[in-house]
């Protein structure tokens, strides 16, 4: 994908960044099938953010390639647990149903294209890789970075309300942070977020 990312120091950057998250991963998840499978990710999800934030779109190569790790780890883990297949397959079923809907109500009520259809096929891969709670926290995630992004754009006049804005870019961003945070902490996180800090585990 050299051809969407000509600049060389942002090649760079986007180098050492993927190897800082290899070493975060490794850190975090040791030498096990979370860690190929989040390996192979880490690449995918960063180009995915580049490409869309560059060109306003998301080839169906980087989305037909996070199909496929999607449905090989499904399996392989699915093995031990039929569950665990069902968990992932509902996954993408809710990706692809939330942003499919919001895609065409936001397309009827405003007459525009309210998300890509692009964002859509990228949220279904990713459920099916983060599976049901996975893919819940992404989206919740990734729309909470875009309202805060789209506040400091508009407080800085940077952007209009009638603009797209690529929204690949915040769920790759929000994919990271579900890769890297522990379930339990980011749902407590979420939480205290959406209850106003009343939320408490006692």
């Amino acid at each position: 994908f050299t051809q969407y990312i000509p600049n060389q120091k942002l090649n760079m950057f986007l180098f050492f960044s993927t190897m800082m998250l290899y070493v975060a991963i490794l850190y975090l998840f040791g030498i096990s099938l979370t860690t190929l499978k989040y390996l192979l990710l880490t690449p995918l999800l960063i180009s995915v953010l580049v490409i869309d934030f560059k060109e306003r779109i998301i080839p169906d190569r980087l989305i037909l390639i996070l199909f496929e790790i999607g449905m090989v780890f499904s399996i392989i883990e699915g093995f031990g647990s039929l569950n665990i297949f069902v968990y992932k397959i509902l996954g993408m079923i809710i990706g692809f149903g939330i942003f499919g809907l919001i895609t065409l109500i936001g397309g009827l009520l405003t007459k525009k294209k309210a998300m890509g259809y692009g964002d859509v096929k990228l949220m279904a891969a990713l459920g099916l890789i983060f599976g049901e709670i996975g893919i819940l926290m992404i989206i919740v995630i990734a729309f909470l970075i875009a309202a805060l992004v789209s506040i400091v754009l508009l407080v800085a006049k940077k952007k209009k309300f009638t603009e797209y804005i690529a929204f690949g870019p915040y769920i790759s961003i929000a994919s990271f942070v579900v890769m890297l945070s522990s379930t339990n902490g980011l749902l407590f996180v979420l939480l205290k977020i959406f209850t106003l800090g009343t939320y408490s585990l006692g």
